[in-house]
This record gives C-alpha cells, structure tokens and sequence, in this order.
C-alpha cells in the first residue's frame, strides 16, 4: 500500500469525492507516496492555495486537483456545487488551478533542491461524480479521470499521466526513493507521524462500532429463532453480538447464561453493561463445566468461542439450557479457524435439526490491511468482508534473542507515544518468562503488565494469544519465531486479528520462507477469486 502522510485514516474534512480518490490510491504499492490537503504558500496568484493530493513515485510527481459533485460554467465562471447545495464560483477552472498548484510546487522543490529540473512532474484532473465530455477548450482529456472513464489500477494511470508531461515538456527522468523522501521532507519535514497513530486509532474506532451496529442488525432478523448457530471469522463482532443477545433475551425476562472461554473476558462482560438477569460466568474448555454455575438451570444459554468446545458443547447446554439442546433456547457463536485445541470432532455435528444458521459477513474488528496480513501470514481465506482501511501493517525481522528484545522495546516505547497504554498489547505463543518481562519494562521504560493482573492498572498488556482470545487493542505487537505447521499459523492468526487499527509483526529469520509461500498462496487465492467472479 502507498504510504500517505498524513495517515489516511486521519480525518482532514475531506469532501466525499476526495476520500473515494485515496481510497483509489490506496491500491498503489509502496514504492508511492501520496501527500493530500497540502498548502501551498508561495502560488503566484493567490496568498494561500491548498493541493488535494500530491503523488509520488517511480515515474514522477502529480498534482491532482479533485473536484465532486455538480460543475457548470456560466458567462466564464466556473461553480463548483457540492453534496450540500453549496455552490463555490472561481474564475479559474479545474485545470488551471491544478497547473497553477503545480507551478508553485516545482518552484519551492526545485530552489529546495529536492527536485531537479530534468525530473517528471505535472498534474491532473479527477472528476469522480460528473462526466465533463467534448467541447470545453480549456480541458486536456490526456489527464481527465472523471465518471465516465475505466478508473483502472491507479499505478498504470498515474504512469501515463507522467509520460505525458515527460513528452511534453522533456522533463522525463523519474525519482528514486532518496528523491521520494527529499520531496516529503522539503514539504512536511516538520510533521511527527507517529503521534497521528492516535488519530488513526480514534478514527478507525468509530468506523469499526458503525459495522458492529451492522452486524447487530444482520442477528436481529432471526431474534425469534430459539436455536441459532452464528458462524464468522475474527472480526465479526461474535463476542460484542453474543453479549447483545444475551441482553436482548433477558430484556424479555429470561435468565440468561452467557458463557465464554476466557475469565478475564468474563469479568469484562460482567463490568460493561449486561443487564442483571444476564449470568456471565467462563467455561472449561476441556470438561465443558460452566465455573460457578453448578447443574443451574437457565432459560436460556449463550456460548462464545463455541469452537474451543468441540461437540462437547451440546454436554453444557444440556446441563444448564431449559429444554437441552433439543428444545432449549440456545446460542452458539463460533469460528472454526480460531479453534487452538485441535479438539476432535466438530461441534455441528452434534446440531439438532431445524437449527437456524447465520453467516457474519463484514470484519468489524480489523482493517483491510490487517485481515489481509492475516490472511497471508497464516494461509487463512478471506471469508469476510474488512472495508475500513488503516495504516500499513509493519514488519520486522531478528535473528536473535537480544535483537527480538531491542525491536520490542523500541516499538512499545513508540507505540506509548501515541496511543492510552491499555490499548496496546503484546502477544506470543508462549507466556513470556518474567525476566523477559521486567527486561522489557526497563528497556522501553514503559509499564506492561500480564492479562491476569489488575485491570485498572496503566499499562501494555503482555499475554498469550490464547490468553488473549475474545479481546481486543488498538494495536498489537505479535511476536512470530515459528510457522512451520497449523497450530502455529492458527496462534498468529488469533493474535494478528486482536488488533483494531494498527499492528506490528515481529517475525525471526526461520519464518521468511514460510512468508513467502503465505504470500505465494495469497496471489494464488486472490486469482481465483478474480477468475470466478469474473
């Protein structure tokens, strides 16, 4: 993905037509960078003028001036009419205020010495809402993009747009990655990125909560049936729907059993608002035995992580549902791909007949960048539909024990620049020994503590992703040293999905090949999905 600066996630008050654009770019790679709502100070008509978006990469620099929403021209004055009614008129078209825009960023670049006068660069129109066709004498179709055109991967347009003004003007050498980062620098040198992760994370947030209300209204439509199996991959929002349900059934005043795998979620859901008649206690995942609950019998059962259960779910629900499994009111939420025990059998088979099936369709959890780094790190298919973008997944590599300890405590203490410290999290495989945690402490100089500690502490959570299941941050540090069969995959796969907005993947050596043939599997399975939609 292109790195945008700032973050993309981070609202500017972009008008919709703007954000469609970004989105568009976001599909450049990484050899890109796309700079938007930039000012520029020194435009030769005007004391203040803002650049939509700046793009950068191999070929050369763009300027792109976005224009949406209705366009007229009227006696030589072009008005400008927005989702709102609100009509802007400007003498000057969209043409000329794009080359005007990137008239005065050459010149600042050029006696900045960041950009030198044989380098590509020129600018471009994009009208995402209208059609603007023949006949305007002041438009250049050679570097229109507007509703009627085959908005194509953005890599192939932008290179045509720099080929044209390559032919046109003799300017025709690209940019190398040193030039890319003097052009940044030289415009917004002064901007901290890392303190924007909060911005990122807050934006992020609000987006995800708005699916998760859409997911709710996805279980809403079967409320009547007694027994229903809800089936979706991490980021679904089963944990959040789970507890909503349990409330819904109480509000019609049931005694609810809401069970889940983990205590720590357990005194989570017990803390955040269940209603009263809601019991919320944490099973074994091995003996199926609801702690505390004894033979109670409820009205009705609620199970998370049902996968962690196998088919011995059905002995729980026979234990504490009114009316068994058969004819009790039932709930099961569940996701094959997160089952880490390897336990034998699968719990449908233990379904009665005329149960009620749902299939959570959007990851409510996670950006798109997350779920496919995921997916491509762990060979999961991408089931669900993650439509909130975010910042890059980062990665690192050690090789050995210190510099895996170095990498970790640089990216705690950087990551508690940015964001609260109980929305960062570590995770492992396996529980990290305590001289390795108060190494950690002193190294980042930051507070971190393991899940079972106090709550209320402030402080980077340290857990397994086991540990770490039904729960969530803002972002996550995963700590990766072997790939090498299923379990380990469905471990990274569990942890990679517990991070929200941003995540850091922390990988040794051994893994790289066992990377790429993620990433080999990951073309492969894009393709033929591609193919079959097509």
């Amino acid at each position: 993905m292109a790195w945008f600066v700032p973050p993309l996630r981070v609202s500017s008050g972009r008008s919709p037509a703007e954000g469609r654009v970004l989105d568009w770019l976001a599909r450049l790679g990484d050899e890109w960078t796309v700079l938007h709502s930039l000012g520029v100070l020194n435009h030769p008509f005007k004391r203040w003028a803002e650049i939509d978006v700046l793009v950068i990469g191999p070929p050369g620099l763009l300027v792109l001036e976005v224009k949406g929403g209705r366009i007229a021209r009227r006696q030589g004055v072009w008005e400008f009419t927005d989702r709102t009614g609100r009509t802007t008129r400007r003498r000057e078209g969209p043409f000329d205020q794009a080359g005007g825009a990137h008239g005065a960023i050459r010149r600042t670049l050029i006696e900045a010495g960041a950009l030198a006068r044989s380098q590509s660069s020129g600018y471009a129109v994009i009208l995402p809402d209208v059609t603007l066709g023949g006949g305007v004498y002041d438009a250049d179709v050679n570097i229109l993009l507007d509703a009627s055109s085959a908005w194509s991967h953005p890599a192939r347009v932008l290179t045509r747009w720099c080929g044209y003004w390559s032919d046109r003007t003799g300017q025709a050498d690209g940019l190398s990655q040193g030039d890319v980062e003097s052009i940044v620098e030289a415009l917004r040198g002064d901007l901290d990125l890392r303190p924007a992760l909060s911005l990122v994370a807050d934006d992020v947030e609000e987006e995800l909560t708005r699916l998760t209300r859409q997911q709710g209204r996805v279980l809403s439509a079967a409320a009547e049936n007694p027994r229903l199996l809800v089936s979706g991959r991490a980021g679904t929002g089963k944990t959040l729907l789970a507890m909503a349900e349990a409330n819904r059934l109480a509000q019609d005043g049931r005694r609810v059993l809401l069970a889940c795998s983990s205590p720590v979620l357990a005194r989570r859901l017990s803390g955040i608002g269940s209603d009263a008649r809601v019991d919320v206690r944490h099973y074994d995942r091995r003996t199926a035995a609801v702690s505390g609950a004894g033979n109670t019998t409820y009205d009705a059962v609620v199970i998370d992580e049902a996968q962690d259960l196998g088919p011995s779910w059905a002995n729980l629900v026979e234990t504490h549902a009114d009316g068994g499994r058969v004819h009790g009111t039932w709930r099961l939420f569940h996701d094959p791909e997160q089952d880490l025990l390897g336990l034998p059998g699968d719990l449908t088979q233990a379904l009665p007949s005329g149960v009620s099936r749902i299939s959570l369709t959007l990851n409510c959890r996670n950006t798109r960048q997350i779920a496919v780094a995921a997916s491509l790190l762990t060979r999961t298919q991408l089931d669900v539909e993650a439509p909130v973008t975010g910042a890059a997944v980062e990665m690192r590599w050690w090789d050995e024990p210190d510099a895996r300890a170095d990498l970790l405590a640089a990216e705690v203490r950087a990551l508690a620049r940015s964001l609260p410290l109980p929305r960062i999290a570590v995770l492992t495989r396996n529980p990290i020994p305590d001289s390795e945690l108060a190494a950690l402490r002193r190294a980042s100089g930051v507070p971190v503590r393991r899940l079972a500690a106090t709550a209320h502490e402030s402080a980077v959570v340290v857990a397994t992703a086991e540990e770490f299941k039904g729960l969530e941050a803002s972002a996550v540090v995963v700590l990766i040293d072997s790939l090498a069969g299923p379990t380990d995959r469905r471990h990274a796969y569990v942890a990679c999905t517990r991070a929200r907005a941003h995540l850091t993947l922390l990988l040794h050596e051994s893994t790289r090949a066992a990377y790429s043939e993620g990433a080999r599997w990951f073309g492969r399975m894009l393709t033929s999905r591609t193919e079959r939609e097509t």
